[in-house]
């Protein structure tokens, strides 16, 4: 967003401890007992609401990231800050509409269109490091994607 052009602004809504949800749909790879740290934000574009980010992060393979300014870029913070390996990463996106809670955040009526996206972030030996699941505003937003030939600069 802040490459094209806009002045961006998280709030954090979470930051704690917890199970891993019922929904996930991905091969965790968990202990017994484990648990993730979730992250739960929402983004402004020039003081307009128009994101909310969960991420749920496995903590075993973030240490530190509890100490940390939860407002600052996850992905830096997890890569650069903590040094974590990025090996992969894996996505979806699908239009949807907003919860309730959702519709709330955003400052949008219940049936305006939303976009969700869920990606998978991957580590050190193809394991699950965070799920992350983004929901934007389907009246505002747009995603703009380049796409090179292989081997194209």
């Amino acid at each position: 967003m802040t490459r094209q052009g806009y002045s961006v602004a998280g709030l954090l809504l979470e930051g704690k401890r917890e199970e891993v949800p019922v929904d996930f749909k991905v091969p965790w790879r968990l202990r017994r007992g484990e648990k993730v740290f979730h992250v739960k934000k929402l983004c402004h574009a020039n003081g307009i609401p128009m994101a909310i980010e969960e991420s749920h992060l496995v903590l075993r393979l973030v240490p530190g990231l509890e100490r940390q300014n939860l407002l600052w870029p996850l992905y830096e913070t997890i890569f650069h800050r903590l040094g974590v390996p990025f090996l992969r990463a894996s996505q979806v996106a699908w239009p949807d509409l907003p919860t309730a809670g959702q519709a709330e955040l955003l400052g949008i009526k219940a049936f305006t269109p939303v976009l969700t996206m869920e990606r998978v972030v991957f580590t050190t030996g193809d394991e699950p490091l965070a799920l992350v699941r983004m929901t934007y505003r389907g009246d505002l937003y747009r995603r703009r994607v380049e796409i090179r030939p292989i081997g194209g600069r």
